[in-house]
């Protein structure tokens, strides 16, 4: 008894435990305010930027504009977009270049 005794005293205490979550995090004070961390926005970059056209010839479709063209299909349409594109190659499009495919759009409906 008297040595279970002495290794108690020895160990000491366990310890509480801890979970990562009940640590202390560093905190950005109150001088910032969050939209100010992290990288800055990248889309208005990307919308600025020229696109190069793709390697090959551009479509040659019945309905141009200086940024679509559109020419059927067996079944549907088939639009090709010289616009900025994203990492995963959806359209960026300004406000000119929406209303330019809107205008396109109404042509190839009342044709």
């Amino acid at each position: 008894a008297a040595l279970v005794a002495r290794g108690r005293r020895r160990l000491g205490r366990p310890a509480a435990a801890r979970f990562y979550s009940q640590q202390p995090t560093p905190s950005y004070g109150a001088s910032f305010r969050l939209e100010q961390l992290g990288p800055p926005p990248l889309l208005a970059d990307l919308a600025k930027q020229e696109v190069p056209l793709p390697s090959s010839q551009p479509m040659v479709a019945p309905f141009q504009s200086p940024h679509f063209a559109i020419a059927p299909t067996e079944d549907g349409w088939i639009i090709e977009a010289r616009v900025t594109k994203d990492q995963q190659g959806d359209w960026l499009l300004s406000r000119h270049e929406l209303e330019e495919l809107q205008a396109l759009l109404e042509r190839v409906i009342a044709s």
